[in-house]
């Protein structure tokens, strides 16, 4: 497992830096100065959470199993100086997702300048992408198994179920309708494979859907 087909980079719709550190009411600190924060689409004000692993919520730990959440920070004025803090629940592991309302009340902090930058200058990277994981059947099948697979820098998570190729036959063509793209198998070689791109992802949204059954 690990070897990308395709494998493409999500940017979010803006991202800055801290110029200074972020502390709490407390002196505490947040955030150290140079952290970076992805941008978040808000109604009002610059709102930024930063781009870090996600933090646990202990009481949604224990009551429904691990909620996550992120650090983000407002801008009420648009100064380039954080005016208060919350934290958001994040709908999914390794990649932010936010939605819904913030708290009206933002909590206190000191400190707080940004700097924007390019999406593209971040340090953090999120991806998708079509991720091969060789034989069916432990290595014995003819088959060869892939899955849509996000993630964040060497942390990713299966998107999908696996689909896979249908025995030795070459070249095969192999449609991600999720994303748009398409592409061919051409070649296998062992355990490696020879592959073309015919058609790329498409560029627009990217958003990540959990469904749960119940039995």
């Amino acid at each position: 497992d690990g070897e990308f087909v395709i494998k493409q980079r999500l940017l979010p719709p803006k991202a800055a830096r801290l110029t200074s550190a972020i502390f709490d009411s407390d002196g505490d600190i947040l955030a150290e100065t140079g952290q970076e924060l992805y941008g978040v689409v808000s109604g009002t004000g610059e709102v930024f959470c930063l781009a870090k692993a996600q933090e646990i919520n202990p009481v949604g730990a224990i009551l429904v199993g691990a909620v996550y959440q992120e650090s983000c920070f407002k801008d009420v004025d648009g100064d380039g100086i954080f005016d208060g803090g919350f934290k958001k629940k994040s709908r999914t592991k390794y990649f932010p997702q936010l939605s819904g309302k913030h708290s009206r009340k933002l909590r206190e902090i000191d400190g707080g300048s940004y700097e924007a930058i390019a999406p593209r200058e971040m340090e953090r990277v999120y991806f998708v992408g079509v991720e091969f994981h060789g034989r069916s059947l432990l290595g014995a099948g003819s088959s060869r198994k892939f899955s849509i697979t996000y993630g964040v820098s060497d942390e990713k998570f299966p998107l999908t179920k696996r689909f896979s190729t249908k025995g030795d036959a070459m070249p095969q063509t192999l449609t991600v309708a999720e994303l748009g793209a398409r592409f061919s198998v051409l070649g296998i070689e062992g355990n490696a494979i020879r592959t073309r791109v015919d058609e790329p992802f498409d560029e627009g949204p990217f958003a990540v859907s959990i469904s749960v059954t119940i039995r």
